[in-house]
């Protein structure tokens, strides 16, 4: 609870004055169990499919031209996937479907391209996350996987919707442009060099 003083401005306004909590009420909360009907909307979902082009093995070598290795693990809660620049590591959860897993590793790639400590003095969290998702959009569209049931909600959780999205994506665009198309030339570069079976 917080008090409230309502005061009179010299040029006749009212004004409120609001203080700091003085006090707390319990207030009646409801867990999700305890209600019925349809599930409520997934702000994200994970990508279901598989990895027809060997999508995955490419991006782990591009990992690899990037000095990093990458791992597949059991990682703790929700997350898909992490980036550990001080050991060069890419982790990806173990189980994910194999669409999801060229997401997520696309996604890691971005911030061992934009977010290393040596670069980034540093964009926000919500900005580095932000960017990250967009090159793996971009990286996931050219390489023919319709990310959009993930990226879309992702990137929305980070930047907001409507113009506040707009305004942090411009701004990031060069970024976002430039990395997805390092990650996309090293792919390419390295099919070229694939023998042929």
């Amino acid at each position: 609870m917080v008090r409230r003083l309502r005061v009179d401005d010299e040029d006749g306004t009212d004004r409120v004055l609001v203080g700091h909590p003085t006090a707390f009420r319990l207030a009646r909360v409801f867990d999700i169990a305890q209600t019925d009907g349809e599930a409520l909307p997934e702000v994200v979902s994970r990508l279901i499919g598989d990895d027809a082009g060997s999508r995955f093995a490419g991006l782990v070598n591009v990992a690899a031209t990037l000095g990093y290795s990458v791992e597949i693990s059991d990682l703790p809660g929700e997350r898909n996937g992490d980036c550990t620049f001080e050991m060069k590591r890419i982790r990806v959860r173990e189980g994910l479907e194999p669409a999801q897993s060229v997401k997520t590793l696309a996604h890691e790639l971005a911030h061992a391209l934009l977010h290393c400590e040596a670069d980034c003095i540093g964009p926000t969290r919500s900005v580095a996350e932000l960017e990250a998702e967009s090159v793996a959009f971009v990286v996931c569209d050219d390489l023919g996987l319709d990310s959009s049931a993930y990226s879309f909600g992702y990137i929305a959780t980070w930047a907001g919707s409507g113009e506040d999205a707009d305004k942090a994506i411009c701004a990031s665009a060069q970024r976002i442009n430039k990395a997805a198309q390092t990650i996309l030339e090293e792919l390419d570069r390295g099919a070229q060099h694939q023998p042929k079976v």
